[in-house]
């Protein structure tokens, strides 16, 4: 039998299980039959991190153009995506930009296994006896 199966049946009720098995399929471990359930979980998850900036620093950054820089703050005006300085509002070179700084994804594989015996009869306990050719008394 392989052993991954036989770990399967290490209690002493299971063993008992494995036990009627055996018996009920003429005494061949090849004719038993174990249902084996798989379940395949996919979960993503997306994250962007935003991040508050100045004209200046968008300027500094060397990240964007110019011509970028206006387009991303006309674009975060019109959506409201931006905090005026409490001390100064309305004032537009110290007003702060919200911009998207990162995207990240990641995505997470979980796999769960089960495996049941797929027995539908039981055998008593003089069926055993009696196919095992082996009596209270044999050692």
């Amino acid at each position: 039998m392989d052993p991954s199966v036989a770990a399967m049946f290490a209690d002493a009720n299971k063993k008992k299980d494995l036990f009627n098995l055996w018996l009920t399929h003429a005494r061949d471990f090849g004719r038993v039959t174990l249902e084996v359930s798989r379940r395949n979980t996919q979960r993503q998850s997306a994250h962007a991190n935003t991040v508050t900036w100045s004209r200046a620093q968008l300027e500094q950054s060397g990240r964007y153009t110019a011509t970028d820089i206006d387009d991303l703050i006309q674009r975060a005006v019109a959506a409201g995506r931006f905090i005026d300085d409490p001390n100064f509002p309305g004032v537009e070179r110290l007003r702060r930009y919200m911009i998207v700084d990162e995207v990240g994804q990641q995505t997470a594989n979980i796999r769960e296994d089960t495996t049941e015996i797929n027995n539908q009869g039981a055998v008593s306990t003089q069926e055993a006896v009696s196919l095992t050719n082996q009596g209270p008394s044999a050692k």
